[in-house]
Parts: C-alpha cells; structure tokens; sequence
C-alpha cells in the first residue's frame, strides 16, 4: 500500500465515522424560495481531519481547529416544488448507514415518492443512498448527472487520474448504469433542469462536479455540493485543497470563482459538509472570504 493510499484510507475512517446522534432540530431544516421549499436532511454526522488538507499550513490549521478536527455534515436535500419531489444527492445509502430514507419517512415522503435525484458528483456518500442492495432505492425517479462525471466513472480506464481510493466509485457508476438505466437523463454543465432550477459548473473535486441554483421570486439558493468541505478552513484559505480532489488545482480556482460569484449577495449556499446550522451567506473584505451562518426559515 502507498503512503497516499494510506492516508486517504485514514481519512475515510474519521470522515465517514458517525460522531453520535443529531439532535432532531438538527437532522432536518428548511429553506424557502418563493413556493418552493428546500428541506437541509441531515444524513449522517461527521469531521474532516486536518490529515486530508492539501496545501494547508500546519500552524494556520492548529489554530483554526484547536488540534481537532473540522465539523461537518452528510447532507442530502429535499426540494418540495408544485410539480415535482427532487431529491439532491442521496446519502451513504443502507450499506454505510445513512438516515436519508428514514428522515424522508419523518416527514410524509416515500420512496416512491421521489420524481428526480440531481448528483453533485458520484462519490460514494452522494450516490450510494441510489441503491436497495441490487435494487433501485428510488423506483419512480429519473438521475439527473452531469454528462462529462457520468462518463468519466462509467470507463473504468479513468482509475488511474481518480485519486487513490476511489475504485468503488466506478462500481457504483456500474451500478446506477444498470439499476437504473431508462431513467439516466445527462445534462452540460450550466443548463437548465427547470424554469427556477439551473446546473452550476464547479469542476475540480471530480471531473463534472455541478451545484444547483434555485433562483424565484427574487430569491436565491445554490446548492454547492462539495466546492468546500470545511467552511473554517476554506473559506478564509481557499487555496487549500483536500485529497479526494481530483484535479486540485483546478478545485482551488472554481472555490474562488464560486466564493467571488455568491459573496455579498443575499445568495444563501448550502453545501454537501457543511456542519450545522448549514446555511451560510459569504462575505468578502479586504480580499478575505468569510461567514455568516443563516438560520432556517420556521416550518
């Protein structure tokens, strides 16, 4: 085993450990734009190590994290919109205990419920919630994936440019392939999947990694996927990358083009790890990216 195989196997062990139950006003809140709600669902708890930071100065880390790790979150979303039950991303699925499907239960959503799924990218904690075993977890829905990421997991030639780790998320594209084949639906980055809902570019993490903007009624979410994992680190360091980027430097230019688009607007931005409360507005001053955390909107 490589020393970097090593590390990135380390990494998942903190990353994917469960760091104890979520409060109940924590696992599941809500977001509204215009008519349509956004439903922040609180998949699994958990913390990104500072072993997994690229390009990140051990003092600057020591001081941001206090010699511990960065919070974060497994994050699935629910869209309630008058025409369509969208669920955006779908969690570490049975195999790696996630609560999606039970927290959908919480609220009234079946399964079967479910008209489409949007994927941020095909990494196992976004993917693996598509599957019941060798079954469809989501009978009724159609994927929507960003056609440049589908491709890229589909041909098993690209193993060698993902980084080390990462073969299961070929098996997984493998899966979704089969499982769930007449409902695949490929869009280019930037298109739009409805009239209020829009694909984001933001390659780097993986090769086709997209957000989603939700824009009506004169308000705005983006939901940003994995740009950042740490919001302590990042966000003031966005120059620091963590090792399950694909193309690192090519992260670190599409964090600063998305943190210079959304800072100092009233876009509110959701990410794929950010820890609670979840929702944050950017903030640029003196060249510096920060934070405000926004809370949700009462149910």
């Amino acid at each position: 085993m490589s020393k970097h195989a090593g590390v990135v196997i380390l990494a998942a062990i903190f990353f994917f450990a469960h760091l104890g139950s979520s409060r109940a006003n924590d696992e599941l809140s809500t977001y509204r734009v215009d008519d349509i709600s956004i439903v922040r669902i609180a998949d699994k708890k958990g913390g990104v190590p500072p072993e997994v930071f690229v390009g990140a100065d051990k003092a600057m880390l020591e001081k941001v994290l206090h010699g511990g790790i960065c919070p974060a979150m497994f994050l699935t979303f629910l869209i309630n919109s008058p025409t369509d039950l969208i669920l955006v991303d779908t969690g570490n699925g049975e195999a790696r205990k996630g609560r999606t499907l039970d927290l959908l239960k919480q609220l009234g959503v079946s399964k079967e419920d479910i008209t489409k799924i949007l994927l941020t990218h095909m990494h196992g904690d976004h993917v693996q919630g598509l599957f019941s075993e060798e079954s469809k977890a989501f009978p009724h829905a159609d994927v929507y994936i960003e056609q440049s990421e589908y491709r890229f997991w589909t041909d098993r030639r690209n193993i060698a440019r993902a980084p080390s780790g990462m073969t299961s998320c070929f098996d997984n594209a493998e899966k979704l392939s089969r499982l769930y084949k007449d409902k695949i639906h490929l869009f280019t980055a930037g298109e739009k999947i409805l009239p209020w809902l829009s694909s984001v570019a933001m390659p780097g993490h993986t090769e086709g990694h997209s957000g989603f903007l939700l824009a009506k009624g004169g308000k705005s979410i983006l939901l940003a996927g994995d740009f950042l994992h740490c919001l302590s680190v990042q966000t003031p360091y966005p120059d620091v990358a963590v090792i399950w980027d694909s193309d690192q430097d090519l992260a670190k230019s599409t964090r600063k083009a998305i943190l210079e688009r959304v800072a100092d607007t009233d876009t509110i931005v959701l990410g794929g790890h950010f820890a609670n409360p979840g929702a944050v507005l950017f903030k640029k001053t003196n060249g510096t990216y920060s934070y405000e955390f926004v809370q949700p909107d009462a149910n």
